[in-house]
């Protein structure tokens, strides 16, 4: 028996950096999964923020609409899709390929690494299984410079995205 789905729910928080405060949401599915995400550059002066800007107010009106669009089940990625990594993949490759107009060498570059390293460990595993937990585990099996690494789990993180 599955546990009963507790409601989304979550809060914004300003973090400062080098380039100035930004606004961050922390929030929970209600599959259990908790998300953090920044929301953009934080407005401190006084007066309507310029475009990208948010306040405060806006940081947790941006939180309410994707919390209503969790509840609703339409928010990327809650919706199962029944596709594989695999199908991920391909249509990964398809994508930088046609829309991004990515050269040839590029596009094979990235099939190459896709189909000797990311098939073997998550080809046949449903896209919304594959957890940030898992492709550390699977890293940490992979030999090779730190480069190699660092593209790997880079192209395992966009397939699902």
């Amino acid at each position: 028996m599955q546990p009963a789905a507790r409601p989304p729910s979550g809060h914004v928080f300003r973090v400062d950096r080098s380039r100035g405060p930004v606004w961050y949401a922390k929030y929970r599915l209600p599959d259990g999964r908790q998300i953090q995400r920044k929301v953009g550059p934080a407005w401190t002066e006084r007066g309507r923020p310029p475009a990208g800007y948010f306040t405060k107010r806006g940081a947790e009106a941006w939180l309410r609409e994707l919390l209503d669009r969790a509840r609703r089940g339409t928010l990327p990625g809650m919706v199962r899709t029944g596709a594989t990594f695999s199908d991920a993949a391909a249509e990964y490759l398809r994508y930088i390929e046609h829309d991004r107009g990515r050269k040839p060498s590029t596009v094979r570059g990235y099939r190459s690494a896709i189909e000797a390293h990311l098939l073997p460990a998550f080809g046949g595993t449903p896209v919304e299984a594959v957890t940030t937990e898992d492709i550390e585990r699977w890293i940490a099996t992979v030999a090779g410079s730190a480069r190699t690494r660092k593209k790997g789990v880079w192209l395992a993180r966009q397939p699902g995205r």
